[in-house]
C-alpha cells in the first residue's frame, strides 16, 4: 500500500510538502522504476513538471517514522 500525503506552508504559499509512504523498500523501488522510468513519465510527465517546478529549489529527504509513530 502506497499512502501519500501534501500539505503547503500555512504562511509560505510557495511551500509544498509531498509525504509517501511505502510498505518496503523493494515496493518503492519496484514503484519508482514503473512510474518514473516509463515512457509516459519521461516524455509527457517530465516536460510539463519541468516547466513548473524550480527544480533547484527541490530538497528530496528520507524519513522514518519513530517507534511510537502512528505512521508505520
Amino acid at each position: 500500500m502506497v499512502i501519500t500525503g501534501m500539505y503547503r506552508g500555512e504562511q509560505d504559499d510557495g511551500l509544498y510538502v509531498w509525504l509517501r509512504r511505502f510498505d518496503s523498500e523493494a515496493q518503492r523501488e519496484t514503484l519508482y522504476e514503473a512510474v518514473h522510468q516509463s515512457d509516459y513519465w519521461k516524455t509527457e510527465v517530465t516536460p510539463r513538471v519541468d516547466q513548473l517546478l524550480d527544480r533547484e529549489a527541490i530538497k528530496v529527504l528520507r524519513i522514518v517514522p519513530t517507534p511510537n509513530s502512528t505512521v508505520q
